[in-house]
């Protein structure tokens, strides 16, 4: 049965319910499940007894009449405009269901080029004639002309967004990029800051009252693992510029944020510039751990090259913090003019450093290791043994710099600094041999706690000179034929008389605190006159 055609709100359902049908090329049949009704003067015996004269006047049966027909009229309308029929006053619905389907298995497809290229959406009515006389056709009144997105109503732009951000396809027609991270503000309580980037060389802008305009469209969604909304975005950027040149050589970028519990979420933008209605997506997965499951407890790592002044006195987002906002860099591309701040946090430190302390039962001299390794790739341990594998070998560059001149700075020619540099590192090998045969003798743990290779190389350097003169040169030959063995033999037997204390090391104490400088006005100043004159007397 059809719906009162009286009241705003019945007329917009029915036009919108026309418009829609028309739109997806779709005809509706009507149906009145009521059937052939018969119309008695005092009602029917399911409704209550009328009241007053008009059961004997004549005016209920015409009311029920008008009724009937305002009814029915709503079924002729609906289909009559999307090219249907409506089936009315039969108790045969067998005959009903016949006529639909002989009305839809013939039927001819007619097409045509519009002369009328706006797309601006409208209604556009058709006629369709035939030459055959005595032949009734039924046909569709008209259609919907394709609006581009300046014709588009406001209603047709929410429903488009919302239609992207359900969608499963990805929409590329605008760039968007997009970042994430979490940072703990509670307990189970996380802050996660998201930026939003759209280049600006794909924002059309228009000149309005000597500045250049253009407004974006963002709207985000985060759902958990059962596809269940946890936290939406809407809102409007609207840029208002001197000069979009600008704009478009750089970046232009939304930075919002979502309080969430832990867990896996998935989170969708789509950005929309409302100046041609091109669109962009991003989606991905985040997850937001819990913190009390794992030894280490730190945040997402922002990577950043800029901050902004930002006084809002209370904020959630941890990003913000003395007045002054860090804006993460999206692409984490950097020039070499830029700065790279890099903002995390680490929560509890303390408690995690007292609490491995106490399982290890080192009280306190414990050390603790912060890398992004992960366990099934390295334990600590080995982790430990490569980062002192490292420092030898910056000590070993330190030496080569300071004990064995390894650096010159006067030797300006890239070669000739080289092979100072390679000579050096000759001179060290040959200064490790020399410590391997003394750590043989007196102990590892005592030459590398004692002995400064300082000491050592400045007695070769001292004795080298003398020895060229006292001892010929066909002395020398015979350890260049010796064995490494025999070689490393002889070394021993030179280390057994060694006297370690001569080249003892002098580790430098703490440093003196600097005196407190005085000023001016305490210092009282006397001339060396008035000294020599009082030394007289």
């Amino acid at each position: 049965m059809g719906a009162d055609r009286t009241g705003i709100e019945n007329q917009s359902q029915l036009r919108s319910a026309t418009n829609a049908a028309v739109r997806a090329n779709m005809a509706i049949y009507t149906l009145d499940i009521r059937g052939l009704q018969a119309l008695v003067p005092g009602g029917e015996a399911q409704n209550a007894s009328m009241r007053g004269t008009s059961p004997y006047s004549g005016k209920s049966v015409a009311s029920a009449f008008d009724s009937n027909a305002t009814a029915q009229e709503t079924l002729v309308t609906l289909a009559g405009d999307t090219g249907g029929r409506a089936f009315l006053d039969s108790n045969d619905f067998g005959r009903v269901f016949t006529g639909v389907q002989q009305d839809t298995s013939v039927y001819y497809l007619l097409g045509y080029h519009s002369t009328n290229a706006a797309r601006d959406g409208r209604f556009r009515r058709i006629t369709v004639r035939v030459n055959r006389p005595g032949v009734k056709i039924d046909f569709r009144r008209g259609y919907y002309a394709p609006a581009d997105f300046q014709h588009s109503t406001r209603d047709d732009r929410e429903r488009q967004l919302d239609e992207e951000l359900a969608s499963d396809l990805p929409t590329t027609d605008l760039p968007v990029y997009f970042s994430a991270a979490y940072f703990r503000i509670a307990d189970r309580k996380f802050y996660v800051p998201v930026s939003v980037v759209v280049p600006g060389s794909q924002i059309p802008f228009t000149h309005n009252n000597d500045q250049d305009r253009a407004t974006l469209d963002v709207l985000g969604i985060v759902t958990d693992p059962a596809k269940r909304p946890v936290g939406q975005i809407r809102d409007t950027v609207r840029l208002a510029l001197n000069a979009s040149q600008l704009v478009q050589r750089k970046n232009v970028q939304y930075n919002s944020g979502f309080v969430l519990p832990p867990g896996a979420y998935h989170l969708k933008f789509v950005v929309r510039e409302n100046q041609s209605g091109r669109r962009g997506s991003f989606e991905t997965d985040i997850t937001v751990p819990d913190l009390k499951s794992v030894p280490v407890k730190m945040s997402s790592i922002v990577l950043a090259s800029q901050l902004q002044a930002n006084n809002k006195r209370k904020s959630d987002n941890p990003l913000v913090r003395d007045g002054s906002e860090v804006i993460p860099n999206v692409t984490h591309v950097f020039s070499a003019g830029q700065h790279l701040y890099l903002y995390y946090e680490v929560y509890e430190p303390g408690r995690a450093a007292a609490n491995a302390d106490a399982k290890s039962g080192t009280n306190g001299s414990a050390i603790h290791l912060l890398t992004n390794v992960p366990a099934k790739d390295a334990h600590a341990r080995k982790i430990a043994e490569l980062y002192r594998h490292r420092w030898t070998i910056e000590t070993a560059f330190q030496e080569l710099e300071a004990t064995l001149n390894g650096e010159i700075n006067t030797l300006g020619y890239p070669k000739a600094a080289l092979f100072a540099f390679c000579v050096a590192l000759v001179a060290y090998n040959v200064l490790s041999t020399l410590k391997a045969a003394l750590r043989s003798v007196h102990g590892e743990q005592v030459v590398a706690d004692e002995v400064s290779g300082y000491y050592v190389a400045n007695e070769i350097k001292r004795m080298h000179d003398g020895m060229m003169i006292a001892i010929p040169e066909e002395e020398w030959v015979v350890f260049h034929e010796l064995a490494p063995v025999e070689l490393g033999g002889v070394l021993v037997e030179l280390a057994k008389a060694v006297r370690l204390p001569k080249y003892q090391k002098h580790p430098r104490g703490p440093k003196k605190p600097k005196p407190r400088k005085q000023s001016g006005a305490k210092i009282k100043h006397v001339s060396t006159a008035r000294i020599l004159e009082g030394r007289k007397t």
